[in-house]
């Protein structure tokens, strides 16, 4: 069904399927932004790694306070994200 077929539908639907539409419409919306936000936060962690090994911090055994607390709050978002999403299907 293409694009235009569906918006010429729309009008014909009642008032509560049309909101059940939005509401879905809006969701996935949502679900996009956090993910999006996780994938950029990621990215700066990884940098972040990259210029830890290029400093030699990482093969040499030594490990960042700041790291492990940035690591561990990633992981909190991320598992956050995860089960918001998972609980508006």
């Amino acid at each position: 069904m293409s694009r235009s077929e569906i918006i010429s539908e729309i009008p014909k639907l009642s008032h509560e399927a049309r909101r059940e539409i939005m509401r879905r419409i809006i969701e996935i919306e949502d679900e996009a932004v956090v993910l999006k936000d996780c994938d950029q936060r990621a990215l700066e962690r990884f940098q972040m790694l990259d210029q830890m090994e290029a400093e030699g911090l990482i093969h040499t055994g030594q490990r960042s306070f700041g790291f492990a607390v940035e690591s561990a709050q990633l992981n909190a978002e991320l598992t956050s994200a995860t089960e918001a999403a998972s609980q508006r299907r």
